[in-house]
């Protein structure tokens, strides 16, 4: 996994040029109207939970250095927050106006899950004395 520390500082170096931006932003606003800084910000959180699996892809499988796996490491990522903010994220904040107008269906969707963890546990229990 040499490759990956390798690849560590250049991530070291991209988390410094984004901060260096992200203060920019704030503090001197030319880059607010920034449309790739935005999608990027969109996609941040789908960014966050899928990187370290695809680090872990990338640099197990293909290991060819550090510029061809770190290459198809932060392309695969981009790819599929893209397709996670479309396909997932997206319709969830539409269905979120529903469940701010109407009490029912919050209490239903707490009780669903509920009942889903409830029936989880059972299973791990009855699961590990078998």
């Amino acid at each position: 996994m040499a490759t990956f520390s390798e690849f560590r500082w250049i991530w070291y170096g991209l988390t410094v040029g984004v901060t260096l931006l992200v203060y920019q932003t704030i503090h001197g606003g030319a880059l607010v109207r920034c449309r790739h800084l935005a999608s990027t910000g969109e996609r941040c959180y789908g960014l966050y939970l899928i990187h370290f699996f695809i680090a872990t892809f990338a640099f197990k499988s293909i290991g060819k250095g550090v510029w061809v796996a770190g290459t198809v490491y932060v392309i695969l990522s981009f790819i599929l927050a893209a397709v996670s903010f479309r396909y997932f994220e997206q319709p969830i904040q539409r269905l979120r106006i529903h469940f701010h107008r109407d009490a029912r269906l919050r209490v239903a969707l707490f009780a669903t899950l509920g009942l889903m963890t409830l029936v989880n546990v059972a299973y791990l229990v009855i699961k590990s004395r078998l």
